[in-house]
């Protein structure tokens, strides 16, 4: 896939200018890594990162689309359906599910990106997929006991964080004042670490 503005994770597609000169009219999209606004067709620059959700429309799961993507699954399949509905459905519109979001804003990236580069990725593709994910479908779609599968999301990223070392705690940081719930828990909202008066747009970039 071509290093372009319009399949990097830090385009916002919702925040755009619209522009018009001889006829030709078009926009461009703010970057949240350098701060500029951008054509989708502009080259990458030093902060490009692929987005996961590139030409798909949606922002996804991160680190369920790095298993299906690497076990085969299609990008509609019942696993990432199930989850992303829980997310955007059950956990965004519930202010006390909040830190559950967060965690996952903190760690998910970095976890993801851990995994697609890990020699062993595919072994542990494979064991995420049936240790969690469709246990974890299971729960939410023919169990409907949210509360299980709730905990046994934070127990697959808490072992993931284990296994790459991450020494972060995600209690530490918080959501920046005016964040909407329909941005959270999809890798990319700005946090405030708030035992140290830190400021930080996606934490796995820096």
């Amino acid at each position: 896939m071509a290093e372009v503005c319009g399949t990097c994770m830090f385009l916002d597609k919702d925040s755009y200018r619209e522009h018009s000169y001889l006829g030709r009219q078009w926009k461009t999209y703010h970057c949240k890594e350098c701060g500029g606004y951008h054509e989708e067709t502009d080259k990458g620059c030093r902060y490009y990162k692929e987005s996961l959700s590139s030409g798909k429309g949606r922002e996804d799961c991160f680190i369920t689309t790095v298993v299906v993507n690497s076990l085969g699954y299609q990008d509609d399949c019942i696993v990432l359906r199930t989850l992303r509905n829980f997310r955007d459905e059950i956990l965004q519109p519930d202010n006390e599910k909040q830190n559950i979001l967060l965690e996952y804003d903190v760690l998910g990236p970095l976890i993801s990106d851990s995994l697609k580069n890990d020699p062993n990725s595919k072994r542990l593709c494979h064991s995420i997929m049936y240790s969690y994910l469709l246990p974890i479908t299971k729960m939410i779609k023919y169990e409907k006991d949210n509360l299980k599968a709730i905990a046994c999301y934070t127990a697959m990223v808490m072992q993931l964080k284990t296994h790459y070392g991450l020494n972060i705690d995600p209690l530490e940081w918080q959501y920046v004042n005016g964040v909407e719930a329909s941005k959270m828990g999809k890798g990319y909202s700005e946090f405030t670490q708030h035992l140290k008066g830190l400021t930080r747009n996606r934490i796995h970039v820096k």
